[in-house]
């Protein structure tokens, strides 16, 4: 009887060798059709543990939102930069009246001045504290006298976009850490390879191996390959013995080998 060899090693396997195996036998069944071989509902859940097993090999750690996160940084510092300098400079100014209201804001320059090196998250804040002070009745004269509301609305709107994109990158990093550690994907995976292989296996005996024949022995090469493989890195014998095809022969009847071993003589 025709049957896929048992595959104990399989554990030993590197991820990236059992993902590939399972790729292997993911692409062949594809091609021979689950439903056809009426293995459609295991065939799923061999499918996803996979998908599980390749998705935690590579974590990525950086998010893909970093490179935006830092550009918008860069144009909230030119733009909080900007303004406080416009403060800094109208102190010196030929009028008396705009210096005076540039010297009102001393205060506000001064505790946010440097203020641009911090992290980024921490700087949001300190961005709002800014902006906040300079929209209060304290100020708002002084800042509109000096025509810095322009550079308030401004900084406004791109502080506005540092949070939105520390927000994404935090769902981002959220969903990211929601696949499962590669110690738990490769067991539900082996689980979901063996459930195969012991449905397929049983189908052959109540059905006939006839149907089976080339998957088996396709699969079995495969299996061998791989058994060599972990041998031939682990040391002799770790990948087990090869079956040499033993399990790929069909079981002949009597009646289809002319009744016996022996050949009839006339």
């Amino acid at each position: 009887m025709a049957n896929i060899q048992t595959f104990a090693p399989i554990t030993r396997l590197r991820s990236n060798e059992l993902l590939t195996f399972g790729r292997a036998i993911e692409t062949k069944i594809e091609e021979a059709g689950a439903d056809t071989l009426q293995i459609a509902p295991i065939f799923t859940i061999y499918q996803t543990t996979l998908q599980e097993v390749d998705d935690s090999i590579m974590r990525i750690r950086k998010s893909t939102y970093t490179p935006e996160m830092t550009a918008a940084d860069n144009e909230r510092d030119y733009t909080q930069s900007g303004l406080l300098g416009q403060i800094d400079i109208f102190q010196r100014h030929y009028d008396p009246t705009l210096k005076a209201h540039a010297v009102s804001l001393y205060p506000v320059y001064n505790a946010f001045k440097g203020k641009t090196q911090i992290s980024y998250e921490e700087q949001t804040g300190v961005t709002d504290n800014l902006i906040q002070e300079l929209e209060s009745d304290k100020y708002k004269a002084a800042v509109a006298a000096l025509g810095l509301t322009g550079w308030v609305a401004d900084l406004k709107t791109k502080n506005q976009v540092c949070k939105t994109l520390s927000a994404t990158r935090i769902t981002e990093t959220g969903t990211r850490n929601t696949s499962p550690k590669l110690e738990e994907s490769r067991k539900l995976f082996q689980k979901a390879y063996k459930d195969i292989v012991t449905r397929l296996n049983a189908l052959a005996e109540v059905n006939g191996d006839t149907p089976y024949l080339a998957l088996f022995a396709w699969w079995n090469a495969l299996i061998d390959r791989n058994r060599t493989l972990i041998s031939n890195r682990l040391g002799a014998g770790k990948g087990g013995n090869t079956s040499k095809g033993d399990n790929d022969r069909p079981v002949i009847t009597p009646e289809e080998g002319g009744g016996g071993d022996r050949p009839e003589i006339e």
